[in-house]
């Protein structure tokens, strides 16, 4: 019995929907100006009886932007950040793949 209840997706002593649960998020956001990010999330719960429910979940997420590569030291102590190419534009002290650094 203590095998069945490791099980993913089995939860002890979870509580049971009363009502049919529906929820819908929109997230969207852009990260350090360099990343911007669009994500979708839909929730639904049917209870079936009086131990059971079905849940189901979908999450869809759309990404544009630079990912960071490495850092590069700089005068005075300073760091530059080198990203992949970029949608967005870069951020002051920020540079894209194949930029020449500021002089």
């Amino acid at each position: 019995m203590t095998a069945a209840l490791a099980l993913p997706g089995i939860a002890v002593g979870a509580t049971v929907l009363d009502d049919v649960l529906v929820d819908y998020k929109h997230l969207s956001y852009i990260e350090d100006e360099l990343m911007e990010v669009q994500a979708d999330y839909f929730n639904l719960g049917i209870p079936i009886n009086d131990k059971n429910d079905l849940l189901m979940s979908v999450e869809y997420e759309a990404m544009a932007g630079a990912s960071p590569i490495f850092l590069l030291p700089g005068a005075g102590g300073t760091v530059t950040q080198v990203t992949t190419g970029v949608t967005v534009p870069p951020a002051p002290g920020k540079r894209n793949m194949g930029e020449a650094p500021a002089r």
